[in-house]
């Protein structure tokens, strides 16, 4: 029989080294399936064949009243140009945040990982001289990045999800070095921030129990979505605002180019005066609704039903385009429980769009040059996209 010569004491001290194992284990587990979820459910939307496993969520809120405001887009995905050059420059800032962030994040694993491998215990140098975080932060900025590239209200309330998820993992890990390196961590995290290189001074008085650190947890998440999606409203009405659009009381057609009303106008005019156009139309009711898209002929939106849509072409906008020629997709939306009072409406209210007709047309000549009937299985056909 093996005699077991430890003592209480030594016996204590293996359990709370094994149970914080089991802590460092969980949170480094539970951080890298957050990121990798994340990263997929963010970044995934980019690519078609990711959209097979969002289309499922996406319909399901879309579907269910009071619910489907939560997979729209408050800022322009479809339009290439606007009115308002801040828009335009938050999706530059997307690109750059996006792009560093997973730039900083992997220089932080290099650095994790070697000093692991080497051996050489806590890392305070490097990235870690600046923030105790700079893996976290780094996706905190990649994360935002994504958000403006992608930009639907879900992603909003997932953002800001995932940066109280990382606060509480950086917390459990501060934990733990705390044990495994005393007195030298204890003296890096008083100099060093957390998530940014500066330290914010914590509020001096009587600890908190655990059901008050939960509440002011709750009360700090709703106060930070609320300002989040607060903003995100904002953004989608200024985003409305500033299309290159004309609207009646039962229709919305949107420019995906810079186009002033008039020539927009006149597109829409030439369009419906043509007689095989207006067989589209002949059963037209008063109540009809209408959502217009106006592109030059050479561009191509995926999130537009329009034909000849194919790989490398879903989002081409060439800069020199044929100023004479442009298409006319018209579609038919179809609205939640609510009354349309003007077009811009039509923008925050509907669900789905029914492809009516693809219609090209010559401003030069005053003519139609070729109409084209939506084919009946088109790119992202039964997934909710964005609509400007």
């Amino acid at each position: 029989m093996i005699q077991n010569n430890q003592t209480p004491k030594d016996n204590g001290i293996v359990e709370k080294k094994a149970a914080s194992a089991r802590k460092g284990f969980a949170g480094v587990f539970l951080f890298y399936f957050l990121v990798a979820f994340e990263f997929a459910y963010m970044a995934g939307p980019f690519a078609i064949y990711f959209y097979s496993l969002y289309s499922p969520v996406l319909n399901f809120f879309n579907n269910i009243p009071g619910l489907n405001w939560l997979i729209q887009f408050f800022l322009p995905h479809a339009a290439r140009q606007t009115a308002s050059p801040f828009l335009k420059g938050l999706e530059v800032l997307g690109i750059i945040l996006t792009a560093a962030g997973l730039l900083v994040f992997a220089l932080g694993a290099v650095q994790i990982y070697y000093s692991k491998l080497a051996k050489k215990g806590a890392v305070m140098g490097g990235l870690y001289k600046y923030v105790r975080h700079p893996q976290y932060s780094a996706f905190i900025v990649s994360s935002f990045g994504m958000m403006l590239l992608w930009p639907r209200f879900i992603v909003v309330i997932l953002f800001v999800t995932l940066l109280f998820a990382y606060r509480a993992l950086a917390k459990a890990e501060e934990r733990e070095c705390e044990e495994r390196f005393g007195a030298a961590y204890r003296e890096y995290k008083q100099k060093t921030g957390r998530f940014l290189p500066m330290v914010i001074p914590k509020e001096r008085g009587t600890k908190s129990g655990i059901g008050r650190s939960l509440l002011k947890g709750l009360g700090a998440y709703v106060l930070t979505l609320a300002v989040f999606l607060s903003a995100a409203f904002g953004l989608r009405a200024l985003s409305i605002n500033s299309l290159y659009a004309v609207y009646s009381p039962n229709s919305a057609t949107i420019a995906l180019c810079k186009m002033d009303d008039r020539l927009i106008d006149q597109v829409i005019a030439i369009a419906k005066a043509d007689e095989q156009v207006r067989a589209y139309f002949a059963d037209n009711e008063p109540e009809r609704l209408e959502l217009n898209y106006v592109l030059p002929a050479q561009w191509y939106a995926a999130e537009v039903p329009m034909n000849d849509v194919v790989y490398r072409r879903g989002h081409q906008s060439p800069e020199d385009y044929d100023p004479t020629r442009y298409k006319v997709i018209f579609t038919e939306p179809v609205v939640r429980n609510g009354k349309i009072t003007e077009g811009k409406d039509i923008l925050s209210k509907t669900l789905y769009r029914t492809p009516i007709v693809e219609v090209w047309v010559d401003v030069e000549k005053n003519q139609v040059i070729e109409v084209k009937p939506i084919p009946q299985n088109y790119r992202y056909e039964e997934v909710p996209v964005a609509l400007f």
